[in-house]
């Protein structure tokens, strides 16, 4: 499917507009000479042409063009006059990356076929073929293709001076685009250029985009005229400019970030506002000072039982502050968090567990018996009186370097978060320091948290969305509030919830926003969704008094990737910009970048890529990783994910937002 500017309309108007599609007399000699080697007529090697630009701008390998025959096969018709015009179906497989030489000799093959059987008319084969019928567009095709390569006829009339006439400005169009070129010669026969223009539909296209499509013909005949050797991965049709913006000036996010690491950035903020209220749940409150007091004392005995720097330790604990507090002194001791979930199902637990390999489980009294039997380590009941006793002798506050085993540094893992299996076995996703650090930076800088904020912590702790809840607001000083770990998510629950606790700040998937009151939450100032298709009205609705923001993001890339304010949105939302000091592209399948508009494949890189997946999948020597391959000339990221299929598309703000 090309990329359009707008929704097909169920019924055209068919109006339309023409750009003009010039390519210069050396090219057009070049032309000549690849259709002379193939054996080929010019419209031949300009339909195979136009074959490469369509699959490249995402039409797929199975390249379908109209284009209209005189009808004057018989000889007996020469001197009858008459409308005998019919239209062929021009049917191409460009797929497995063929040269163009071998484009030139499919399309020679599928042209002559059908200029073989021209005579049976157009009406016929639909009736025949019998495609879904709509009145939107062509049962057959969407492109029409005419090249013109008869002498211009000489009028030498008295007093009259006679030329060809051209289309109109505006002109009815009744396919999406219909390019006519004519081939020109000199007064000796030699190639003189080629002419034309696309006849575009206005109900679809933007005449810049139709004028970036002209200009991408004309390069890709220059560069097959120059080297027909080229395969269909090897030709560009993106200008230089374009690839500078794609690559470079769209993700210029470069952002400073603090030297301390996410630990220390707590502990900074807990020694300037000890008396403040850091976490909020059902069950009691703590200060910074409290959290840190009791955060550090479980730092250090899990110090003495051997964590350190990535040595794994598991939470089994429901989202209570006692979550928070394990939460911190995994972190504090430097070793590495790997949240289960407490309702989990045992099978799967199980599975976390072996998979992880956890030095040490730590838990609470009534989860203590979700931790299978056969697990060899070192379990921690930090609510078992003798445990929690042994525990007070502690003493509590910030851990500094020199007791942990290693100094901590960026790219040590800071946490394990397993993926949820849909394609396979469940992952874990090993996420460094660095990467952590910057989510805090770009989430505190987007969505303006402070000492009052007030930041709803919804999501099930092995849900790494947690982390973005969690981390951030205690680094900037603000509350976190906890809902409670049985929460029935149902609109009113969750309404009352948001009302009584003065939420701030919140993450709520669409799905529950469906079901809550926009315009009764006063206190609700950012609000922030995504993960599911979010309907135009819901983001009028609850847009109109309040920041809204819509992000995207995955395990492999630390939470978030991009994010945008959402405004007064038209169809589908865009998923927003590349967050700080990460990198978004668009690419086809050989990871070059697809011009705007065009489908591929996104993949992040930057600072929030994670270092890989546990046992080794995924890992690299370097210390970055990759999805399926590593980065082409496109990027020159030390390594990137994949995250699945996308669309390039482009503000007018010339920043990329993509679906």
């Amino acid at each position: 499917m090309l990329p359009v500017d707008r929704v097909r309309p169920a019924v055209p108007s068919f109006e339309g507009r023409v750009v003009p599609v010039e390519v210069v007399p050396a090219v057009h000699a070049g032309l000549v000479e690849v259709a002379g080697r193939g054996r080929a007529t010019m419209f031949m090697v300009v339909h195979a042409a136009v074959c490469v630009l369509l699959a490249r701008m995402g039409a797929g390998r199975d390249v379908v063009v109209g284009t209209p025959v005189a009808g004057r096969s018989d000889p007996a018709l020469e001197e009858l006059v008459g409308f005998f015009v019919n239209t062929l179906v021009l049917r191409v497989d460009v797929s497995g990356d063929p040269s163009f030489a071998e484009v030139v000799e499919r399309v020679r093959a599928a042209d002559l076929a059908a200029y073989a059987h021209q005579d049976v008319p157009f009406e016929r084969l639909v009736e025949e073929l019998n495609p879904v019928r709509s009145l939107s567009r062509n049962p057959l095709f969407q492109v029409m293709l005419a090249l013109q390569n008869v002498p211009e006829p000489q009028w030498n009339l008295p007093g009259v001076h006679v030329r060809p006439a051209t289309f109109l400005r505006e002109a009815a169009a009744r396919l999406d685009l219909s390019v006519s070129l004519t081939e020109k010669r000199d007064q000796n026969g030699a190639p003189a250029g080629l002419t034309g223009d696309i006849l575009y539909a206005t109900d679809l296209f933007d005449e810049g985009t139709v004028q970036a499509l002209a200009r991408r013909l004309a390069g890709v005949l220059e560069q097959v005229a120059a080297d027909p050797g080229l395969r269909l991965s090897d030709i560009d049709v993106l200008t230089d400019d374009e690839r500078t913006r794609l690559t470079t000036d769209w993700n210029d996010t470069a952002t400073t970030t603090p030297d301390a690491l996410v630990p220390d950035l707590f502990t900074r903020r807990a020694r300037h506002s000890p008396d403040t209220v850091a976490i909020e749940s059902a069950e009691r409150s703590l200060t910074y000072g409290e959290l840190a007091a009791e955060a550090g004392r479980l730092a250090r005995y899990l110090l003495d039982a051997g964590v350190g720097p990535e040595c794994r330790v598991a939470v089994v604990v429901e989202r209570s502050a006692a979550m928070a507090v394990a939460l911190l002194a995994v972190a504090m001791s430097g070793g590495v968090y790997v949240p289960v979930d407490a309702d989990y199902p045992a099978d799967r637990t199980e599975y976390l567990l072996r998979d992880s390999a956890p030095a040490v489980v730590v838990c609470v009294a009534h989860t203590r018996d979700v931790i299978p039997e056969g697990y060899a380590g070192r379990v921690v009941v930090t609510d078992d009186p003798a445990e929690a006793a042994t525990l007070a002798g502690y003493p509590g506050g910030p851990i500094r370097d020199d007791e942990r085993p290693h100094p901590l540094r960026g790219e040590n893992a800071a946490y394990v978060i397993h993926t949820s299996g849909s394609t396979g076995r469940p992952k874990g996703v090993a996420v460094p320091h660095h990467g952590l650090r910057n989510l805090v930076v770009e989430n505190t800088r987007r969505y303006a948290l402070d000492v009052d904020a007030r930041v709803l912590q919804l999501v099930s702790p092995s849900f790494d969305v947690a982390m973005a809840d969690i981390w951030p607001v205690l680094c900037a000083g603000g509350r976190l509030v906890l809902a409670p770990p049985r929460l029935a998510l149902s609109g009113d629950e969750l309404t009352d919830l948001v009302r009584t606790r003065r939420i701030t700040h919140a993450a709520i998937p669409p799905t529950f926003l469906a079901q809550m009151p926009y315009d009764r939450l006063p206190d609700l100032r950012v609000l922030i969704t995504g993960g599911e298709a979010l309907p135009v009205e819901l983001c009028r609705q609850w847009s109109a008094d309040r920041a809204m923001y819509h992000q995207y993001g995955i395990t492999e890339a630390t939470v978030v990737s991009t994010a945008g304010r959402i405004g007064d949105h038209h169809g589908p939302l865009p998923i927003g910009r590349p967050v700080a000091n990460t990198r978004v592209y668009v690419l086809d399948e050989g990871l070059r970048p697809v011009p705007v508009g065009v489908a591929g494949e996104l993949y992040v890189a930057g600072a929030g890529l994670a270092r890989g997946y546990l046992g080794g999948r995924g890992c690299r020597p370097n210390g970055s990783w990759r999805a399926r391959t590593q980065m082409g000339s496109a990027c020159t990221a030390p390594g990137t994910w994949c995250g699945g299929p996308a669309t390039a598309n482009w503000s007018s703000s010339a920043a990329p937002t993509t679906r």
